[in-house]
């Protein structure tokens, strides 16, 4: 199943933030078969990087939720990870 998060930063955000989001939010992902994803853990593992507004979660490319559920048969994926504002 895949799972895709958008990160949205304050505009002006630095040079190479972007990178340092997609890689934070990546050793934070937690791929767990039939649990729940929530778009705050993310947010907690990018708080020392600072500059984030909001994140959302979903199983499409266009994220807008706060958490999605992996049935018992379905094992979540990074799907994309979208920086926004940057």
């Amino acid at each position: 199943m895949p799972v895709y998060i958008r990160v949205t930063v304050e505009r002006g955000a630095p040079a190479g933030l972007t990178q340092q989001i997609q890689e934070a939010v990546a050793a934070a992902f937690e791929s767990r078969i039939g649990g729940t994803l929530y778009a705050v853990k993310f947010a907690a593992a990018l708080a020392p990087l600072g500059r984030v507004l909001d994140v959302a979660i979903g199983t499409t490319a266009n994220p807008s939720g706060s958490s999605i559920r992996a049935g018992i048969h379905q094992k979540p994926v990074i799907g994309g990870i979208e920086v926004a504002g940057a």
